[in-house]
């Protein structure tokens, strides 16, 4: 069973610092409270607006929360506000390539796996990936503390071990 919400979005960088970093201190939290798959989804969506005689189109974006287990108790306790939704956006895909999907409508869709983030990078750095794109689609899948500290010892290494071969 999935569970289905769509979160009220905040304009991060309009607030003040102060709050931009209680933001990002709530989403953390989020994130360290997840036990099972989730997928955030955000998606720019097309609003028309009537503005005197004039019909104009804003993007307005909208971002969406499906998880294995309920998540209801989290976001209250976090403060989120956000709906129950009964489905989230989705796509079929016509065809897999090796650097991108065909999507159902003419779309393409480009696919990266992240292990770790770069430290400069900003604090909402996902909403700039949002310039260039209609939608990102993020799952995180958390594993166990001890797994993830042996997959991660592995992959240095495995890295490790390729650098000094290429002295």
């Amino acid at each position: 069973m999935k569970f289905n919400y769509e979160i009220k979005p905040s304009n991060f960088f309009t607030l003040p610092d102060e709050k931009q970093t209680a933001v990002i201190g709530r989403f953390f939290a989020l994130l360290s409270n997840l036990q099972k798959t989730t997928k955030i989804i955000m998606i720019k969506e097309p609003l028309d607006v009537q503005i005197g005689n004039d019909i104009r189109r804003m993007q307005v974006l909208r971002t969406y929360l499906s998880s294995d287990e309920s998540l209801e108790n989290v976001l209250e306790s976090l403060g989120y506000e956000y709906s129950v939704v009964l489905e989230m956006p989705s796509w079929k895909i016509k065809s897999e390539k090796l650097h991108h999907l065909n999507i159902q409508g003419d779309y393409l869709a480009k696919c990266f796996t992240l292990y770790s983030l770069p430290a400069n990078l900003g604090p909402a750095w996902v909403h700039s990936l949002l310039a260039p794109a209609d939608m990102i689609s993020i799952t995180i899948q958390p594993i166990q503390h001890d797994k993830a500290v042996g997959q991660m010892n592995r992959y240095t290494t495995l890295v490790q071990t390729a650098a000094s071969k290429s002295y």
